[in-house]
């Protein structure tokens, strides 16, 4: 079935610091604030981004495959950009899922969106606090098409179309067992006759001519994907490292070896905790029931509830270390002043002998 207008959208997320000042950002970059939510779709008013994120234009970017790509950034406060480019669809529905892998293996997209980043965080570097680039990003390929030939409806489209569909937004260019392109399928949000979203781990596929919003959300659960797994890690590493803190006794009580993993430990709870708000807040949603049912099944096919689950267990691990070092900072406090007093008392009594 041939593509008539669409675009492929790819978002590539960095986190780059603790936070942004996202007007200093923009100054510095000559940025614009974004536009928000189109709200094409009756919705309250609320419905926003609580701080607009800052874009700025990068360019074009001619890419090994032979295509030329518009390439923007976003930063967001809690300090995570993200490189979008937007690339004209292909010829055909059956095109789209070899196309999503030739990006991402024969134009090594992500190897070109690091190096964009990388000559942006410079420019942007005095708005940002705590600066550092982590090894680590997430990758999200949008799929929009407004037109096939036909102009089918979307129950229509899904019908014809569910195998060429589902290899889509697995990114395999093979097909796919019946059962589960059945289940991909099965994922379909849908809000009137002519519009229809499918997502996966990998990609999703959006037919409708009022695309923007959900573009959007896609893009902001790709950025929220990356910050639980950045989390995630921190606090694997934190746990990895404390839990190995080994307690001094009788003149090692004065090295005392817990006070600094205890502040690091209180820094980490209060930073997760902050991250965690931030990054779940960075769009509104609730109000706009279709929206909001793109966003729950898109995020159930990245399984967000499972990595923010795995989170909130480390992070009362953290809590429960935390409480262990600080109860043992105490005893060992303790202990050092009660050394201190039998040292006291032992100069005391030599003192006094010495004297005599």
């Amino acid at each position: 079935m041939r593509i008539l207008d669409g675009h492929v959208f790819a978002f590539f997320a960095f986190d780059i610091g603790f936070e942004i000042d996202l007007e200093h950002a923009r100054r510095l970059l000559d940025g614009t604030r974004a536009a928000g939510l189109k709200q094409d779709r009756p919705a309250p008013a609320e419905l926003r981004y609580p701080d607009l994120p800052v874009e700025v234009a990068l360019g074009e970017q001619r890419l090994d495959t032979g295509v030329t790509a518009t390439v923007s950034a976003r930063l967001f406060d809690f300090g995570v950009v993200s490189i979008g480019y937007t690339l004209p669809a292909p010829a055909t529905l059956g095109d789209l899922a070899p196309y999503g892998r030739a990006l991402l293996e024969q134009a090594a997209l992500a190897a070109v969106a690091d190096r964009h980043l990388r000559a942006l965080v410079p420019r942007v570097a005095p708005a940002v606090k705590r600066l550092e680039i982590a090894d680590l990003s997430e990758d999200y390929i949008v799929f929009q098409v407004s037109t096939v030939e036909g102009r089918p409806d979307a129950a229509g489209l899904v019908r014809d179309a569910g195998a060429e569909l589902a290899r889509a937004v697995t990114l395999e260019p093979m097909p796919l067992a019946p059962a589960y392109a059945e289940e991909l399928l099965a994922t379909a949000v849908t809000y009137a006759p002519n519009d229809v979203v499918l997502s996966d781990w990998s990609a999703a596929f959006i037919y409708d001519q009022r695309y923007d919003d959900t573009v959007a959300v896609l893009e902001y659960l790709n950025i929220q994907l990356l910050e639980l797994r950045f989390q995630d890690r921190r606090l694997d590493a934190a746990l990895e490292r404390f839990a190995t803190v080994k307690r001094g006794g009788g003149l090692g009580a004065f090295l005392n070896p817990y006070r600094q993993p205890v502040r690091e430990l209180a820094e980490l709870t209060m930073d997760s905790t902050l991250l965690s708000e931030r990054a779940a807040n960075a769009i509104k949603l609730l109000g706009d029931d279709y929206l909001a049912r793109v966003g729950r099944r898109a995020g159930e096919r990245l399984h967000l509830a499972d990595w923010a689950a795995s989170i909130r267990r480390k992070q009362d691990a953290v809590a429960r270390l935390y409480e262990t070092l600080n109860d043992q900072l105490a005893n060992t406090r303790a202990e050092a002043l009660e050394l201190a007093i039998v040292l006291l008392i032992i100069f005391e009594i030599a003192l006094y002998f010495s004297v005599e």
